[in-house]
């Protein structure tokens, strides 16, 4: 379900980007006032597809380090408050940007929007700090976790590169410098909408660290196999897989059955050659016993 989500949302927010593209490089080509003229929703729809994305994101880091810590209702309720909190702030941006129908000028224009009524810079400001400080939060206490528990679910890798990459894609490491460019692009200069340049990618870098930490489980969890699925599940998804001993056993069950199985063939094999022997030589008896 949340993988579907986050498929969802990249689909969404790769339309509204092709849409917006088309609107003011094909249909309003020739008109050169055109992003001060079109405000589009779809432009100030893109925070809210991130702060979606994210929240989704941050709550499955949460999870992970939720299973793994010693205090678990402390660092469950800080993290969940603080992902929460970003979502809110995120949302609350995009949403205010889509009711006041703003353009790109319109956002790069910080005196028109940053009125008392409607604070839209400093909703974004905000936003993008609360969001920095979750994700710098989250890498610190993965990392940590990696660290002490070691990444045996990952020996699979050869190369320490790829590992080391996998690994900072799983701790969050790029959406956190994403971040951290946008935050610093926002603050240097308001008045252009560069920030959007990092905030695009955002969401696809979510959805790779749900699905890098998904895809390097070494252990594929059968509930058919299993007596209690559901504790089965939950609880250290990511240990070190102990699949190849049950494969081994299977594989020599197999051989066994085969080499039992042409033993008996070639058992029954012997018997059928003897009776066929007894039988012959009877029948070369009788024939020179008659006369």
């Amino acid at each position: 379900m949340m993988v579907f989500l986050l498929w969802a949302i990249d689909l969404f927010q790769t339309i509204i980007t092709v849409y917006m593209s088309w609107i003011y490089c094909v249909t309003d080509y020739l008109d050169p006032i055109a992003i001060k003229r079109v405000s589009l929703w779809a432009f100030t729809s893109i925070p809210l597809c991130n702060s979606l994305s994210s929240c989704i994101t941050h709550l499955f880091i949460a999870h992970r380090i939720y299973e793994a810590a010693k205090q678990k209702r402390l660092a469950a309720g800080a993290l969940c408050l603080s992902v929460f909190l970003t979502f809110s702030v995120g949302f609350s941006a995009s949403l205010s940007g889509i009711i006041w129908h703003l353009s790109m000028i319109d956002v790069a224009t910080p005196a028109n929007v940053d009125s008392e009524d409607f604070p839209y810079h400093p909703l974004m400001l905000a936003w993008f700090a609360t969001r920095l400080l979750v994700e710098a939060v989250l890498l610190a206490s993965l990392s940590c976790l990696f660290v002490h528990q070691g990444t045996d679910f990952m020996d699979d890798y050869p190369s320490r590169i790829v590992k080391t990459g996998l690994l900072a894609i799983q701790c969050g490491a790029l959406t956190t410098l994403f971040s951290f460019l946008s935050l610093v692009t926002l603050v240097s200069d308001p008045k252009t909408t560069l920030y959007i340049v990092f905030l695009l990618p955002s969401g696809r870098l979510y959805s790779n660290v749900v699905l890098t930490s998904i895809n390097a489980r070494a252990r594929r969890v059968d509930p058919l196999q299993i007596a209690n699925p559901t504790q089965a599940l939950t609880k250290d998804i990511w240990a070190a897989a102990q699949a190849t001993n049950v494969q081994t056993f299977d594989l020599t069950q197999m051989r066994t059955e085969r080499v039992e199985g042409m033993e008996s063939k070639c058992a029954l094999d012997a018997n059928s050659t003897a009776v066929l022997d007894e039988h012959t030589a009877k029948s070369h008896k009788h024939s020179n016993t008659q006369p």
